[in-house]
């Protein structure tokens, strides 16, 4: 480093070179402790396979403490692997940031170095480098006006910051150290936003700006909605706010506690790699359209939000109406309130031929229980009354029971035992009369409602009908369906949460999120959503405060975009009534590109050196679209299609509908066929929209009329 700012170089150079000294002395020392932790495994594994070989020596409960110590040696050992990979990296990036405080009542202010992990020698209790999580990192992150403070569990710590520093590293080697008050941020900020896509989320550590690290401190008692436009880093601070709050909770929350919900394996694959990478076991995810289907039976083929998206896209009139009639409220309204009659459902419980409780009285007694919270309530309360008649019959009516059956009994038989026999078994059918009267089958239930309140002959209630006599729900379909569930409280989740982490949460229509938060009222919530891209108003949710009202969340809103660069932000912004706030960063002009052919047109681009080593997505309209240019563009080029559920998130080219790209970025976007007709409208411009936003630094129309939009 050789920086005339930096008055102080001798000083950061021997920081420089004892950080990367005593990394490199905890890398080996713990790369020892692992290979051990590994080697007493399999010592012990070896062992057991010794002494006994056909697994007759051990009991049960030695063969237990084995496989718990020989688990706990294989746990500690990759454990201690994780901790060695962060601290390689570690000696390429050391710390990213400096700031010097001065604490009220004290002399000397303290030079605190932020990373991506705490450095802490034991031995001399040398701090080398803070965790970007700590409390006391939010002074780089925060601006202050005069005085400074930080978080603590008793209050704050107040003072005044002397110094902020910011660094490049290349491979271990100090690039420059920068004073933020030189007022160059925005340069080191331009310099990571113009680097190159990976096939992965990154980690932001080093660049969180101001609103984005009070959405991932945020420490309130309610959920939290974070609302941003394109481009403002929502999912990287969902992320790095799952790994915050594993930070400072170590004590009660656990990876395993927090999930995140997710649309396809392809955005799962996209951000594996972050939790893992900020020195954490890495969160659960889970589809969450495979999370509802499990309340569906397994019968039926369930089509999933994807299908119903891609008839949207193409203009189905048709399921547009149906869902409009499905999804509203006056709808939903009467499937709770008139679709269960219960008058023709209960039967009589009898006992030795005498009914000991009719119809009219379950019924009547159903009536009176109304006002219980659902109708799994309704029904646990109905069982205990019948479970109370039984025993109040028995008891009244003993002699004559008693009676009844010595005359029936053998000589020698037990009169009293085969009383109590019977009075289990009528209380166990009067349990089963009243659960089978208050379960129905709720498909035939939904179905009942949607005949009475659309009609017999109406296009809704037939074209339902007949794709559910064919074994198959459309996705509408299925959430009213467990809407009714939820409203007999027979709505059960397989999984139990801490922490949900939903992305685009715009895309979830209002009652998906209704069921998810019934289904998990226990969790706590970081909702992430921008509606500028609810795409399709008909299912997704388009106003923040629907999340607002459902969760009952705090909101913090961002108001700046910082991934494309300023050519690209200008397409963007001017599809939306209401402009957001772009960081500016200059890059390469829009290209419009006419052709009569387009599939030449997109295998010349694809094989220029351009776009060759870098990610690119050809965005198309539809599903369809997308297989049928893969399939012409293939043999020309090395391209891919990315599909919903692959494992991996595709490197290179790759051509994906718009439905898919919801939430990834790319170092070129390319839009083919894009005619001025095909984004005309409100719905155009939203589709158009989602595609722009997601390129970095290049952006390319490809049309042979007149484009979508002006040069």
């Amino acid at each position: 480093m050789n920086d005339p700012r930096v008055t102080d170089e001798a000083f950061e150079n021997e920081k420089l070179a004892s950080t990367l000294s005593f990394i490199t002395e905890r890398i080996a020392v713990l790369g020892v402790r692992a290979e051990k932790r590994l080697e007493d495994a399999m010592r012990a594994g070896r062992k057991f396979n010794e002494d006994d070989p056909y697994g007759a020596l051990y009991g049960g409960i030695e063969l237990t403490e084995l496989q718990y110590v020989v688990a706990k040696e294989l746990d500690d050992s990759d454990e201690l692997k994780r901790e060695v990979h962060i601290l390689k990296k570690l000696l390429k990036e050391p710390y990213f940031a400096r700031v010097d405080f001065r604490q009220d009542g004290e002399d000397e202010a303290e030079k605190i170095y932020i990373g991506l992990k705490n450095l802490y020698d034991e031995d001399t209790m040398e701090m080398f480098v803070c965790d970007w999580r700590a409390p006391v990192a939010s002074l780089f992150y925060n601006d202050f006006d005069g005085k400074a403070y930080y978080d603590v569990p008793d209050g704050k710590i107040r003072g005044h910051i002397a110094l902020k520093r910011q660094y490049k590293f290349d491979n271990g080697r100090l690039v420059y150290a920068v004073d933020s008050d030189i007022k160059i941020d925005d340069e080191i900020l331009r310099d990571v936003l113009a680097k190159s896509s990976t096939d992965k989320l990154k980690v932001i550590v080093s660049s969180i700006q101001r609103e984005q690290n009070s959405a991932i401190r945020y420490s309130g008692n309610r959920n939290l909605l974070v609302s941003g436009p394109a481009g403002s880093g929502k999912t990287s601070i969902g992320m790095h706010r799952m790994a915050y709050l594993l930070y400072n909770d170590r004590e009660s929350l656990f990876s395993s506690d927090i999930y995140m919900f997710t649309s396809n394996n392809l955005f799962a694959s996209y951000v594996a790699d972050i939790i893992p990478e900020l020195g954490e076991r890495d969160i659960q995810k889970t589809d969450l359209f495979r999370l509802l289907r499990e309340g569906i039976d397994e019968r039926y083929i369930v089509y999933d939000h994807y299908e119903q998206a891609q008839a949207l896209i193409s203009g189905d009139a048709k399921r547009a109406a149906s869902i409009a009639v499905k999804y509203s409220e006056k709808f939903l309204n009467t499937l709770a309130e008139t679709a269960f009659d219960s008058s023709d459902s209960f039967e009589d419980v009898l006992v030795l031929n005498e009914k000991l409780l009719g119809t009219d009285e379950l019924k009547a007694r159903y009536l009176i229980e109304s006002e219980a919270k659902n109708e799994a309530l309704k029904r646990e309360r109905l069982m205990r009354y019948a479970s109370d008649r039984c025993e109040e019959y028995f008891a009244m009516h003993r002699e004559e029971i008693f009676e009844k059956l010595d005359a029936m009994l053998d000589p020698g038989d037990s009169v009293s035992s085969h009383f109590n026999i019977l009075k289990r078994e009528t209380k166990f059918k009067a349990a089963q009369a009243v659960s089978k009267a208050l379960t129905p089958d709720f498909v035939k239930l939904y179905l009942n409602a949607l005949k009475s309140f659309c009609g017999e002959n109406s296009e809704v209630y037939c074209e339902s009908l007949s794709l559910l006599e064919r074994g198959a729900i459309n996705y509408e379909d299925m959430l009213c369906i467990l809407y009714l569930k939820n409203v007999f409280g027979e709505l059960k989740a397989s999984i139990a949460p801490k922490h949900i982490l939903i992305d685009e949460a715009q895309d979830i229509c209002p009652l998906a999120h209704s069921l998810i938060y019934s289904l998990f009222e226990k969790s706590r919530f970081t909702l992430l959503a921008d509606t500028n891209q609810a795409i399709l108003p008909q299912v997704n949710t388009t106003d923040k405060r629907t999340l607002e009202k459902i969760y009952g969340c705090d909101t913090i809103s961002l108001n700046k975009s910082y991934r494309s660069t300023t050519q690209i932000n200008s397409v963007a912004t001017g599809l939306l009534e209401k402009p957001y706030e772009i960081f500016e960063r200059d890059g390469e002009r829009v290209e419009f590109i006419k052709s009569g052919d387009t599939v030449s047109a997109l295998a010349e681009m694809l094989n220029s050196e351009k776009y060759r080593g870098r990610s690119t997505c050809v965005i198309t309209l539809t599903e369809d679209e997308a297989a049928q240019l893969y399939n012409a563009l293939s043999p020309l080029t090395g391209v891919t299609l990315g599909v919903k559920n692959a494992s991996d998130f595709p490197s290179g080219a790759v051509i994906m509908p718009l439905a898919f790209v919801k939430g990834l970025e790319f170092d070129n976007v390319i839009i083919p066929d894009a005619e001025k007709p095909r984004f005309t409208g409100a719905a155009g411009k939203r589709y158009l929209y989602m595609m722009v936003t997601r390129a970095l630094h290049s952006l390319a129309f490809v049309y042979k009329n007149e484009p979508c939009v002006k040069e």
